[in-house]
């Protein structure tokens, strides 16, 4: 993951990017080639399903690749308005909205894993109802043997933690700064 502030270039400089093919949701679907490298989330995916789907475009023929999610408040607050438009749309229809709470739930998750510290891999099995435990015991792994130091929660966990600071400060920010205006009307 990577944060509003870093740039895709850098990203993209470890590769050797000959050619980009830029698709918008889903329309990923019918591409099937094995060579991608790099698949970049420009939007934070509605659930880790769509973001373990989308994500796995790259690396089909086995060779480094990377996904990389640039993620900022106002994207998280712009998908929760969204879902929750369809929440109340489906509320004064009066049909069942299970749908529409999995879909806000799913949606959390997402936010967890962007917002929350710890390795990106365990939160991926975990959300997919795997039991992530060592072989030896009934004890948890540690984080970075899971995945083996290639999420940028285990690589990098100072600068990751940074990242959630400053996400953090922006939203608290951005609450106050909601509050004033709403004080002045």
């Amino acid at each position: 993951m990577h944060h509003l502030g870093s740039g895709i270039c850098d990203s993209l400089n470890s590769f050797d990017v000959q050619m980009m093919l830029v698709v918008a949701i889903g329309g990923g679907a019918g591409i099937d080639r094995k060579d991608v490298r790099v698949v970049c989330h420009f939007n934070i995916p509605k659930s880790m399903e769509s973001f373990y789907q989308e994500s796995g475009r790259a690396g089909r023929d086995q060779l480094p690749s990377r996904s990389i999610l640039y993620y900022g408040i106002d994207d998280r607050k712009r998908m929760e308005f969204i879902l929750g438009n369809a929440q109340n749309k489906n509320s004064e229809s009066n049909l069942p909205d299970a749908s529409s709470k999995k879909s806000l739930e799913d949606f959390r998750q997402m936010v967890e894993y962007c917002e929350g510290s710890g390795c990106r891999r365990r939160k991926i099995l975990e959300s997919f109802g795997e039991q992530v435990k060592s072989l030896s015991s009934a004890s948890f792994l540690v984080p970075a043997s899971l995945c083996s130091k290639t999420c940028d929660a285990c690589k990098q966990p100072g600068l990751v933690a940074k990242y959630i600071e400053e996400l953090t400060t922006c939203a608290s920010q951005q609450r106050k700064l909601l509050a004033q205006v709403f004080m002045n009307r």
